[in-house]
């Protein structure tokens, strides 16, 4: 069995890691949307370390080898990983592209969707 898991099982997986409520369609730019567990999610306590680990071996600025990670396109604060927001849901959640050479644990992809949709 794939360890990859359709978007509705991994929203049922978000509900149950963090207690909160699933949306269809895009993220929401507002942590309004989000229960107390699920604005827990911040870039200081997860997603710093993240996407350091998954995204700047390509998406960073001194990166000598991008691998075809588009110049600018930067992932190495708050502000530059919210402008991609939707680049991000949409290459990592929907269509599963990235990271590079492999997908995401259904737990670290949870967490992704909750950290995009909560943080504004």
């Amino acid at each position: 069995m794939s360890w990859r898991r359709p978007a509705r099982s991994l929203c049922f997986l978000g509900l149950a890691l963090f207690g909160g409520a699933c949306e269809s369609g895009a993220s929401s730019a507002s942590g309004s949307d989000c229960s107390e567990n699920e604005a827990l999610v911040t870039w200081e306590n997860w997603g710093a370390g993240f996407f350091a680990g998954y995204c700047r071996s390509c998406h960073s600025a001194g990166t000598p080898d991008r691998r075809g990670a588009p110049e600018g396109m930067d992932f190495e604060t708050l502000e530059q990983v919210l402008l991609y927001r939707a680049a991000i849901e949409g290459s990592v959640v929907d269509d599963e592209t990235m990271p590079y050479g492999g997908g995401l644990p259904s737990e670290e992809l949870a967490r992704l969707q909750t950290f995009l949709r909560c943080n504004p």
